[in-house]
Parts: C-alpha cells; sequence; structure tokens
C-alpha cells in the first residue's frame, strides 16, 4: 500500500478525519483480538482529537475494550498540570469512558520503580496503535536524544539537560515495533 500525504483546512477536520480513521484500526484490532491498547503522547494539541476519540468509543461501547498507555511523561504527581496522565485523564472524565488508562509514572514509586514496572507491563500487553505528536523542539514522546533509538528495553528514564522535569519515555525500538 502506498502512503500518502493530506493536508486539512482546520485542526478540528484534522481531528475528525484522524479520529475516524484510528476509531476504523480499533474496530479491525477488536474483531481480531477482543481488545484493543493504544499508546498516547502527551503534549497541548491532542486533546481535540482525544476528545473526539473517547466519544466514539463510549458511542459504540467498545470503551471496556480499549486500555490506554502513555508514550512518556513527566516524573511529577499525576495532579499536576504538566502531567500527560492527568491530561489524558481530564479529557477522558468528560467523556465518561470506561476504559483502563495506565499511568506510567507513580509518585509513590519513584522514577526507577515506575520505570521498571511501565517495562514489565508493556512486556506484558502488547501495544496496538500508537498516537504520537511532534514537540515545538521536534521531539517525540519525550526523545530528544538518540540514546532511545538502540535500546532493547521498552521504556527508559533520564533528565536530559535544559528539559525540565526528570522523563520516562518508550524507547525508539519499542515504539518502532508497535503495529500502527
Amino acid at each position: 500500500m502506498k502512503n500518502s500525504i493530506n493536508s486539512f483546512k482546520s485542526l478540528d477536520e484534522m481531528f475528525n478525519n484522524c479520529s475516524n480513521y484510528i476509531f476504523q484500526l480499533i474496530v479491525k484490532k477488536i474483531d481480531n483480538k477482543n481488545i484493543c491498547n493504544i499508546a498516547l503522547s502527551g503534549g497541548r494539541t491532542p486533546k481535540g482529537l482525544y476528545n473526539l476519540l473517547f466519544n466514539k468509543i463510549v458511542d459504540y461501547n467498545l470503551d471496556k475494550k480499549v486500555n490506554f498507555f502513555l508514550t512518556d511523561e513527566r516524573c511529577v504527581d499525576t495532579s499536576s498540570a504538566d502531567s500527560n496522565f492527568n491530561m489524558i485523564i481530564t479529557c477522558a472524565t468528560q467523556t465518561n469512558i470506561k476504559s483502563k488508562f495506565f499511568k506510567m509514572y507513580d509518585h509513590n514509586l519513584g522514577v526507577e520503580l515506575s520505570t521498571k514496572n511501565y517495562d514489565i507491563l508493556l512486556n506484558e500487553k502488547k501495544i496496538d496503535i500508537s498516537i504520537l505528536g511532534i514537540g515545538t523542539d521536534g521531539h517525540i514522546a519525550s526523545i530528544f536524544d538518540s540514546i532511545f533509538f538502540n535500546d532493547i528495553s521498552a521504556v527508559k528514564n533520564y533528565k536530559v539537560e535544559g528539559v525540565n522535569h526528570q522523563r520516562i519515555s518508550m524507547t525508539m525500538n519499542y515504539l518502532l515495533d508497535i503495529e500502527k
């Protein structure tokens, strides 16, 4: 199948088209294995997409068959405005979705144990779909450094000079192994 590039007249048009496309992928995955595991990135841009997607999942009563994971997280309490989990859960709460949401960082466990636990979780549950954004500085999934490109683990934690907060992120190899 040949790749294509789509352009949209507005952010709303892009969100609608993307949510429809992702929803079709979810339905196909549920038809094949009765569950779909999706990795979500943080940032400000995807909120509109997540709201549309969560609503579609609820409208079709598929929320108990979809699990959500994070591609990356800042090592802050989940109540912080800087937390990707907080942003995603806020969107989810607005739509009443009943899916499982797996947080990447637990302030009570600390960075090392949170990283280890998420690595184990990702090795138990295969991610089917990832939704990635691009930061204004060009990073994806909190990957600011090429050290993540050849790592064999599913997740890594690190602190990059000049970047606020320590991070936990899926590695590039893990992201590249995700089907869609």
